[in-house]
């Protein structure tokens, strides 16, 4: 809608539109790839027959700790990849495309094979399966609190991005790290997660 006659409040509406969709992509990006992630670990699990390496309620903690309020911060995310110096999407274009459908295969199977070989080895070499069981709930929660500063940028490098430029990012961060670590060490939690 127009307000006044002036052309720029149309490019400044096409580029508020391309980042908003851009910020769309970038939380579908990383909530599928962390679903994506859990899946293979208990279908694997289930497939060679092990028990499973993280349970249903540590899962559901993981989700209200990781998904909630990051997705939400990063939905609201402020980087300008240069939007207005791509051409228009075409029509039909899918908001997952290739490139992500890659990245998410990519970065799932890489936390996949980490998740499993740490489970692996404090279950059967340190011969500790609550140990074991808890380090995959850790290595789980972590990598989703660090996999959401990658995602920030679809089409420039992370290290180009300023850490500190998206607080609520930053928040939504530091609550579900705080919410692992009430899981590990607070003894009701504790029991409640086993």
């Amino acid at each position: 809608v127009l307000l006044d006659n002036n052309f720029n409040i149309i490019v400044r509406a096409i580029e508020r539109g391309r980042i908003t969709f851009n910020n769309i992509r970038k939380v579908i990006l990383y909530l599928v790839t962390d679903s994506f992630t859990e899946i293979i670990l208990i279908g694997g699990a289930v497939i060679l027959g092990f028990p499973l390496p993280i349970l249903p309620v540590q899962i559901l903690w993981i989700k209200l700790a990781e998904s909630a309020a990051p997705a939400m911060a990063l939905a609201f995310d402020e980087v300008n990849e240069n939007v207005m110096k791509e051409p228009p999407r075409k029509k039909g274009e899918a908001i997952v495309n290739k490139s992500m459908k890659k990245l998410i295969i990519f970065y799932a199977l890489i936390m996949d094979l980490t998740l499993f070989g740490m489970f692996y080895i404090f279950w059967k070499i340190a011969d500790n399966f609550n140990l074991a069981r808890t380090m995959v709930f850790i290595g789980l929660g972590l990598s989703s609190f660090f996999y959401i500063f990658a995602v920030r940028g679809l089409k420039i490098s992370v290290l180009k991005i300023n850490p500190f430029s998206n607080k609520l990012l930053l928040l939504s961060v530091g609550l579900g790290f705080t919410m692992l670590l009430v899981a590990i060490y607070v003894p009701f939690f504790n029991t409640v997660l086993h």
